[in-house]
């Protein structure tokens, strides 16, 4: 939340396209947290996608920058989260 809610000037700037790969991890982590808390993935993803889209539209309205593949990416995040979660479900032991 604080990378997400805070001004511009306080987050870290890199390379090029580096925002997107920064919203993924996040999206990653936070999904996978989530599963480990035993969150049901029905209604953690849909969740997290809907977090992702309402914090860009924050972002627009506190002086960021409101982008949609900001938020494309959080949603590629969840995905690919939860895909390894779901592999985990079934490469574990009985």
């Amino acid at each position: 939340m604080v990378m997400l809610f805070s001004p511009a000037s306080d987050v870290p700037s890199g390379p090029a396209g580096s925002d997107k790969v920064v919203h993924i991890m996040m999206f990653v982590v936070l999904l996978l947290v989530g599963a480990y808390a035993r969150i049901p993935l029905r209604f953690l993803a849909p969740i997290l996608v809907a977090y992702g889209g309402i914090a860009e539209v924050i972002q627009g309205q506190i002086g960021r920058d409101e982008d949609f593949w900001d938020w494309f990416c959080d949603s590629v995040g969840v995905v690919l989260a939860v895909l390894v979660v779901l592999y985990a479900r079934t490469r574990r032991r009985p």
